[in-house]
């Protein structure tokens, strides 16, 4: 028997990843929003984090392995790439909350059309995404240092 998971997105969900462990999924919309969906210990799911990620509609998303930390890459039909990272924030020291935040660390805007595809590579190959527009160009980025999410140079580019 399925589960039914509450979805709080207003347009059709376009992509679904679970992450690295099958613990957490993500979901990305038409409404141009991403959520972050956590497995309870009873094994219902959860929405933790909900944001407005792209100016248009999020085509695809993926996660990064966890070696490099809780990352996830999007793309949109505003021609960009996002790569969002989690990042823990530590709440009123009385009530000891602490509050997941998904933060853009880098804007990808190399390519002229809708990019409809973004993959991170194997981790023996460092942290590397790839991204494929609407008129089939591929491109390569690699972030330099793992820790400085901000610089993602253009490794290569091809059709």
């Amino acid at each position: 028997e399925g589960t039914s998971i509450g979805v709080t997105h207003n347009e059709a969900v376009l992509d679904i990843k679970y992450d690295f462990f099958g613990m957490r999924m993500a979901t990305c919309t038409l409404d141009h929003k991403v959520t972050v969906w956590d497995q309870t210990s009873d094994g219902k799911w959860v929405a933790s984090t909900e944001w407005k990620a792209h100016q248009g509609p999020v085509c695809k998303l993926c996660w990064a392995n966890p070696e490099f930390g809780q990352i996830i890459a999007t793309c949109s039909s505003d021609h960009s790439a996002i790569v969002w990272e989690e990042t823990v924030e530590q709440g009123r020291k009385l009530m000891r909350q602490t509050n997941r935040v998904w933060t853009k660390r880098a804007r990808l805007v190399d390519s002229k059309e809708s990019i409809f595809d973004v993959k991170f590579g194997p981790k023996h190959l460092g942290l590397k995404l790839l991204t494929c527009d609407a008129v089939g160009m591929i491109r390569v980025y690699e972030a330099q240092d793992p820790m400085n999410l901000a610089h993602w140079p253009l490794q290569e580019e091809f059709s």
